[in-house]
């Protein structure tokens, strides 16, 4: 396919002047990364590749549920039946989508030892996550590695977006330290309505293509809630002794990821994520298909036994649902795969 007939595709957004041929151009020569691929994420995808951004990879942890299908709009029930991670179910997706372009769905739980080497080379990195753990993460790596990204969050009726320049402020200028677990809203515990994901995703997916082409922005707060439909704006000040933009410190690119090796509390899901190591997930379903309901995905498996629901990442990932008590997890885990 000559360049002037893949142009095709782009015509629309082509005679915009604000992006032109020239831009599209741009666009296709730019590498974006996305981290998290759920209601945001998913959303920021879908716009990436249908206005042609070259080369698109995305990060996930998660397996697509019937839940999540709501607001979350790459997903259908055909992908909650195979348990696909919601990684290699958006690539699928976004290559029916636009197959001109480079999609690679990655299912990784970032952590510090991991991302710098997932956001390399990039032109943008955008938001999808849920969790100002790895926000904290993602903007230490882009400050490190001078890559502009795009903060972004949605709960209920409402979100924030804020793109985020090499130079300060940065996210670390705007929250001093992460909410303690359980101290803010998620979506899990108070819920989202479908149609301010989309708003939320609109914006902040054009603040990120302004970036891209090269466009003036300003690196300030948006919020925007649409039941009471108002938008508000908030200069965000550098701090002097802010220390990831200003003393270049890094602090959570510094920490040791021992909270993801001994096990944590994932918030609004009653569940315990633990770190093992890698799995031979073929020789585990055989061991407890005769101890409970099991389900084989090509990626994951899942395994029933009331009260608890285990499920297994070939990467070590083990999430048991059903309690928040880390000796009644652990002990799950003992039990049936004498870990």
């Amino acid at each position: 396919m000559s360049q002037e007939s893949g142009f095709d595709r782009y015509a629309r957004q082509i005679i915009l002047g604000k992006i032109g041929k020239e831009g599209q151009k741009k666009l296709l020569q730019k590498k974006v990364v996305i981290i998290g691929c759920g209601a945001l994420g998913s959303s920021l995808a879908s716009l990436a590749a249908r206005a042609g951004i070259g080369q698109i990879t995305l990060y996930d942890r998660d397996v697509v549920e019937l839940h999540n299908l709501q607001s979350q709009i790459l997903y259908d029930e055909e992908d909650c039946k195979k348990l696909l991670p919601k990684a290699i179910a958006a690539q699928e997706k976004l290559k029916k989508i636009n197959s001109d372009i480079q999609i690679e769905g990655k299912v990784e739980d970032l952590r510090s030892s991991n991302l710098l080497s997932c956001m390399e080379g990039a032109d943008l990195v955008w938001d999808g996550t849920d969790n100002f753990q790895t926000r904290f993460l993602i903007n230490d790596g882009c400050q490190k590695l001078q890559i502009p990204w795009v903060y972004a969050g949605v709960v209920a009726t409402y979100g924030h977006v804020m793109p985020i320049l090499p130079s300060p402020p940065c996210f670390h200028c705007y929250i001093e330290k992460p909410p303690a677990p359980g101290e803010g809203d998620t979506c899990d515990i108070v819920g989202v309505l479908g149609s301010a994901v989309l708003t939320i995703a609109s914006f902040a997916f054009t603040e990120g293509l302004k970036i891209l082409l090269d466009k003036p922005i300003q690196s300030r707060l948006t919020i925007i809630d649409l039941w009471n439909p108002q938008i508000s704006h908030i200069q965000v000040p550098p701090r002097p002794d802010c220390p990831t933009c200003q003393k270049k410190e890094f602090p959570f690119l510094s920490q040791k990821p021992t909270a993801s090796q001994e096990g944590m509390i994932l918030c609004g899901h009653n569940a315990i994520q633990i770190r093992l190591s890698p799995l031979d997930l073929d020789e585990i379903s055989q061991k407890l298909k005769s101890h409970g309901d099991l389900q084989r995905g090509p990626f994951l498996l899942r395994f029933h036994h009331p009260p608890y629901t285990l499920t297994l990442f070939q990467d070590g990932r083990a999430l048991i649902y059903g309690t928040q008590d880390m000796k009644r997890a652990r002990s799950f885990l003992a039990k049936f795969l004498g870990l």
